[in-house]
């Protein structure tokens, strides 16, 4: 792909949003405990919970064979993980809260808002959820490690950091490869994503 100084630009500022998310939450990680950490996990139960299903939904919109394969191959990833979510609760002696918190249901609107003729919004968003991580991640299992929890009580947040920098990658080439043509509504999704999810952790935690 031969970038113009047009796609460096969008691809400089949707490569900056990730990094802006993770500075937004970062006062989080001061004092964290167990309450505030049981708040997250609950929130993420509900937050994945629906993943799959939307990844699915998300690739039946587009005919594009690169761009349906990446929500089929993520929707195939992120079956399950809200048992891991569970199975951490439980672990640290709590148990799922089944009333969805209102930032995560403000999540799930905005993702299932989204038409088949702005599925490019959806890219987007795909970038901010899947590169947050690789500027969070390290903070938060040092965080979680800090607390005295072990690999049995953080199985959500160390699956999530070890598959979202494969994933990342993914998601980049192909943004990369429709910025041009997509700019506005990948950028938009992105930033929209981000909103959503720093909303989220700043609600729960």
């Amino acid at each position: 792909m031969i970038e113009t100084p047009s796609t460096v630009d969008h691809l400089s500022r949707l490569r900056s949003i990730p990094l802006e998310m993770a500075q937004a939450i970062a006062p989080l990680y001061e004092n964290a405990d167990l309450d505030r950490y049981a708040r997250f996990l609950n929130a993420m139960y509900h937050y994945t919970i629906r993943s799959e299903a939307q990844l699915r939904s998300a690739a039946s919109m587009t005919d594009d064979p690169p761009l349906r394969a990446l929500f089929l191959e993520m929707a195939d990833e992120e079956r399950g993980h809200y048992k891991l979510a569970e199975m951490d609760l439980k672990a640290i002696g709590r148990s799922v809260d089944l009333t969805m918190p209102p930032s995560v249901h403000a999540m799930h609107e905005f993702w299932e808002s989204v038409d088949r003729d702005q599925v490019a919004v959806l890219l987007g968003a795909l970038y901010s959820f899947e590169n947050v991580a690789g500027h969070a991640g390290s903070v938060a299992m040092e965080a979680l490690t800090a607390m005295g929890l072990d690999k049995s009580q953080t199985r959500f947040v160390g699956v999530h950091v070890l598959a979202d920098e494969h994933h990342g990658k993914m998601v980049d080439d192909l943004c990369r490869k429709y910025l041009d043509a997509h700019a506005g509504e990948i950028l938009s999704g992105a930033q929209q994503a981000a909103d959503h999810w720093v909303a989220m952790h700043l609600a729960v935690i």
